[in-house]
């Protein structure tokens, strides 16, 4: 299936998300991203 070229964007994209929230110190938004 032709997501397969996406889905090493969006996972960049949420490991920003999760390592600027942790720098921030927002834990329960992490784990919430962390577990979809």
């Amino acid at each position: 299936y032709n997501l397969a070229w996406q889905r090493e964007p969006i996972n960049s994209l949420i490991r920003k998300a999760i390592k600027d929230a942790d720098a921030k110190g927002v834990k329960v938004i992490t784990l919430g991203l962390h577990n979809q």
